[in-house]
């Protein structure tokens, strides 16, 4: 089941869901998160919803990781 947590990148206007499932990502947290332009840095903004979590698997795409000091 995915775990969404809301990631806000800089390229989008609005916060992105992505599925944390094997990442310990909270909100503060620098990751970096497959987009439709690519890998992108994005901010954890908001906790993990397990009532989004009823969407689809594939619904949500995954966070890559999270961001080293090389990232930022």
């Amino acid at each position: 089941m995915p775990a969404p947590i809301a990631v806000r990148v800089r390229s989008v206007p609005r916060v992105v869901w992505f599925d944390c499932a094997g990442t310990e990502a909270v909100p503060g947290d620098h990751v970096i998160v497959d987009t439709d332009r690519g890998l992108e840095l994005g901010t954890v903004v908001d906790e993990r919803h397990h009532s989004c979590a009823e969407k689809a698997a594939d619904a949500f795409k995954p966070i890559v990781r999270l961001a080293t000091a090389e990232d930022l």
